[in-house]
């Protein structure tokens, strides 16, 4: 949609796999193996960044420096859309299957974030304002049974 609509568009993983599917599938500007901690990209490079399913694949530590690295590459008054899933849905397989694996390893996958403890099995609007205000503000979000997606707006620097 963006390409037909005129936006360069750029697409990094670290999956080589997801990079070959992009390529055979899309047209993007650009697609680079790389690092969402550390973006090959300069400062203030794009008006929109989109994250789909990444959040909850890493670490609250990490989600910390992603935020960052999503503050670095943004236009001021730029957008980061966010694709997740709901940890509070009541889904009929994905929930399920994560308590079985947790109880399979033995220990919980919580990390702790100040006072708070954010579940690496997904996200929902409390851990999107704990993590990304004061700095962005969530401009919309809408949940869809097992995920949501927040449009979130970087804060403007004076």
């Amino acid at each position: 949609i963006l390409n037909r609509n005129n936006f360069k568009v750029f697409g990094v993983d670290f999956s080589f796999n997801a990079l070959k599917f992009a390529k055979d599938n899309f047209n993007l500007a650009r697609i680079t193996a790389g690092d969402a901690l550390s973006l090959p990209f300069k400062d203030a490079s794009f008006d929109l960044v989109i994250d789909v399913g990444l959040l909850h694949s890493i670490s609250p530590k990490k989600r910390f420096l992603l935020k960052q690295e999503v503050i670095r590459v943004l236009k001021n008054g730029g957008k980061y859309l966010i694709s997740e899933f709901f940890r509070d849905s009541n889904s009929a397989y994905l929930k399920p299957l994560f308590y079985a694996f947790i109880n399979k390893i033995g220990k919980t996958t919580s990390r702790i974030i100040g006072q708070r403890q954010i579940p690496t099995w997904g996200l929902n609007l409390d851990d999107v304002r704990l993590l990304f205000c004061p700095d962005f503000s969530i401009i919309k979000y809408f949940q869809h049974g097992d995920h949501f997606v927040a449009m979130l707006q970087k804060r403007k620097i004076r």
